[in-house]
């Protein structure tokens, strides 16, 4: 067996086009090689190791090169962002692009649905080789596939303002400002009325889309919408804070999902808890002796509106079901 040539270093174990190929003076004959699968017209993949699996970002970085008029979209743009939205829309694989109208493309292997909407400026970025949607496009173009809770989910995360030192942009995607300038730019469309009832439920302050839900099922459960990443000390940016609470009443939640059960997290939630636990004498402002786990809620909180709040919160759950 004739030993292959090896690529280049750029092009191994990568998903190319041919014209990255002859930049790297490979040879032509060299793409029909064993090693070489064929994707689409004029896109190769080097395979290191038999029954390889593609890596996605590779593609669509390859596409976006080849062909111009080529946006990553919809769930596959939010995907790459990193945006929650429901697993139904990710868990077939499906590759979503915005192409314009005469565009035409079979990849093998994968299963490819084109888009053609009308776009407007300032609605694609570039990031890794790619053309992607604006999150806030991905929000619009999606609109038809969410309900309103799964819209505010996704609405707050473009809204929510990033950590120095955790999150890698310095300002959150959009503002208040930016939703409404987006619903009067799509006005008329189909989905924006879900869309437009969104925008009014989205807040800037939750970190998760379960702190989201929480907050959503609070408020269809009767009690007045609580004060988002309640800070102990509101004068400090740098405070201890819980994820919601009432600062008059002296009630912080705190949603604690999976990662909160590693030995680490749980000592810090801990010292958290304690410190909102703790009576904070000379700033009347402070939260103090408050509940710091919602399931510690029902009977270490106060009552809200004459609700206990955890009873109010599980019958919230329910009504967002059912109205959404």
């Amino acid at each position: 067996m004739k030993k292959l040539q090896p690529l280049p270093e750029a092009l191994r174990g990568r998903v190319f086009t041919r014209a990255w190929a002859h930049q790297h003076e490979v040879d032509e004959h060299r793409l029909y090689a064993r090693d070489i699968r064929l994707v689409g017209r004029g896109l190769y993949e080097h395979l290191l190791r038999p029954g390889q699996q593609t890596d996605r970002s590779m593609l669509l970085s390859a596409l976006c090169d080849k062909h111009r008029g080529v946006r990553v979209s919809h769930a596959t743009a939010a995907e790459v962002w990193g945006l929650a939205i429901p697993n139904r829309l990710t868990s077939d694989q499906v590759i979503h692009l915005s192409v314009r109208q005469d565009f035409r493309l079979n990849l093998r292997g994968y299963q490819v649905v084109m888009h053609r909407p009308r776009m407007t400026d300032g609605e694609t970025l570039r990031w890794r080789g790619m053309r992607l949607s604006h999150p806030l496009r991905v929000a619009v173009d999606l609109k038809d596939r969410l309900s309103v809770v799964e819209l505010v989910i996704l609405l707050d995360q473009l809204l929510r303002e990033p950590r120095p030192g955790i999150d890698p942009r310095q300002n959150p995607w959009t503002t208040r400002e930016g939703l409404e300038a987006c619903l009067s730019e799509h006005r008329g469309a189909q989905g924006i009325t879900s869309l437009r009832e969104a925008v009014l439920l989205a807040r800037v302050g939750a970190d998760s889309p379960a702190e989201s839900r929480l907050r959503l099922a609070i408020v269809q459960g009767g009690l007045p919408e609580p004060e988002l990443q309640i800070r102990l000390n509101p004068l400090d940016r740098r405070s201890r804070q819980g994820d919601m609470g009432y600062r008059d009443q002296k009630i912080v939640l705190q949603y604690e999902g999976e990662h909160h059960f590693t030995p680490e997290q749980q000592v810090a939630d801990q010292r958290r808890n304690a410190a909102f636990e703790a009576r904070v004498d000379g700033d009347p402002g402070q939260p103090c002796g408050c509940a710091g786990e919602l399931r510690r809620s029902g009977s270490a909180a106060a009552p809200i509106a004459g609700q206990p709040v955890v009873s109010a919160v599980i019958a919230g759950l329910k009504r967002l079901n059912r109205a959404f």
